[in-house]
Formats: structure tokens, C-alpha cells, sequence
């Protein structure tokens, strides 16, 4: 599905939402950026971020899910866009605050940005969501 296709698509979900039944468009927004996702990896997050700002506009009530975000926040970081994407990353983190692949990826982010700090403190906690020896080692030694 092409950007501009997933976005006419949502803009006639949200206005039959309106008009005949309910729509649950939280889980429509969770397909927008898989939809997107092969198209262009590299201008993956301006896409999504397009997408996503043009979907708000339709419905201001439109809550889009940390796992959406942190979608931006991940593909955006491992296509040089970091410094673009860290809102993402931090509503990502502000919906789930303990879920620690989301901070790991935030983490990434903002290592990538210069934010070392913010980095370790996201990686601590992925480190002390992970039971596995491991990977905690592994994560620990990001840290």
C-alpha cells in the first residue's frame, strides 16, 4: 500500500467514522506505518510522521499507541534521522515508561543525538526488564 493510498484510506475511515459507525481508528494508525515500511526505508519517518500528523488532523482524538511511535523512533534512528524522530522516542517512553525494548530504542536515539546520559538511563532500564544473563550482559555493556 502506498503512502498516499494508506492516507486516503484513513481520511474515508475517519470520515465514515464519523458519519455511519465507529471506527477503532488507534488500531487503523497501528497499520500506517507497516503500510509505509517498505515503500522507502530512508524517508521511512518523514512518511510516518506525515502520515500520523495528517491522521490527527482528521480525528483529534486519535491516540496513537507507544508501539507506533516507537516504529518512528526505531526506523528513524537506523536511517540517520535520529535528531528528526526523538519526540517520537520520548512519546514512545511517555506511553509505556517500563517497556525496555521501547527504551532501548530510545536509548539508541538519543545516544545518537549526544544525550548519553538519557541513553543510560534508558538502557538501565532495558537491562532490568531482561531475565535472560545473557543479553543483560550484553545490554549492561552498552551502558
Amino acid at each position: 500500500m502506498s503512502p498516499s493510498c494508506t492516507i486516503y484510506c484513513f481520511k474515508l475511515l475517519s470520515e465514515y467514522s464519523k458519519i455511519v459507525a465507529p471506527i477503532n481508528l488507534p488500531l487503523l494508525s497501528n497499520s500506517i506505518s507497516f503500510a509505509v515500511a517498505p515503500v522507502n526505508s530512508s524517508l521511512l519517518s518523514e512518511e510516518v510522521i506525515s502520515l500520523y500528523d495528517e491522521a490527527q488532523k482528521l480525528d483529534s482524538e486519535l491516540k496513537i499507541a507507544a508501539n507506533d511511535w516507537n516504529i518512528i523512533c526505531w526506523f528513524g534512528s537506523l536511517n540517520n534521522q535520529a535528531k528528526d524522530v526523538i519526540f517520537a522516542c520520548e512519546n514512545a517512553v511517555k506511553f509505556s515508561p517500563d517497556d525496555g525494548n521501547i527504551r532501548g530504542i530510545s536509548g539508541l536515539a538519543r545516544a545518537l543525538t549526544g544525550d548519553y546520559q538519557g541513553a543510560i538511563e534508558d538502557f538501565q532500564v532495558l537491562v532490568d526488564s531482561v531475565e535472560n544473563e545473557k543479553k543483560k550482559a550484553k545490554y549492561k555493556g552498552w551502558i
